[in-house]
């Protein structure tokens, strides 16, 4: 969990002490990986602490940012992102990236990394939409289902995936 600063961006936010704690617990260092990060500085510092590599050693890839959305958090504001998991947009969604343009970035990010073993610090939502995109979970209900499980920090590990640039 970040240490909230209401006065600057959440992409700013650092780790608060039970983040840096929770980041700690799971370790994620493999021999020869690539790791690289979403450029929000709560997830370099969470990819730094889980992969044992120092901040400046993790590389940092705008494509494994959280989804691009207008929000203001309030008390439906998980309603709002469950259905946007599910596909169901409305207009709660006016100014969000859509799904599928979330996953395909995503994808992008990953084709720009070429590495037997690849850490990547990103975000719930963006990640569930790729996994979703890609029939490793599945699309709706379920994709929801997955994403309210993870938890902060949670790891995700896949194997011997197989990914085509869709061009």
């Amino acid at each position: 969990m970040p240490q909230v600063e209401p006065a600057i961006s959440p992409g700013a936010w650092a780790l608060s002490d039970s983040g840096i704690s929770a980041a700690t617990e799971h370790p994620l260092q493999i021999t020869g990986a690539t790791v690289v990060s979403s450029p929000e500085r709560k997830a370099v510092q969470t990819t730094a602490l889980m992969s044992g590599r120092d901040e400046d050693a993790v590389g940092v890839n705008p494509r494994f940012r959280e989804v691009d959305r207008v929000e203001r958090v309030h008390h439906g504001f998980r309603v709002a992102r469950a259905a946007w998991i599910a596909g169901r947009l409305d207009e709660r969604h006016e100014g969000w990236e859509t799904p599928d343009a979330a996953a395909r970035r995503f994808h992008e990010g990953l084709l720009a990394h070429r590495a037997e073993h690849l850490i990547v610090g990103t975000h719930g939502m963006v990640l569930v939409a790729w996994m979703a995109a890609q029939g490793l979970i599945v699309s709706g209900d379920e994709a929801v289902t997955f994403w309210e499980g993870l938890r902060f920090p949670d790891v995700i590990a896949l194997k011997s995936v197989l990914l085509v640039p869709d061009h």
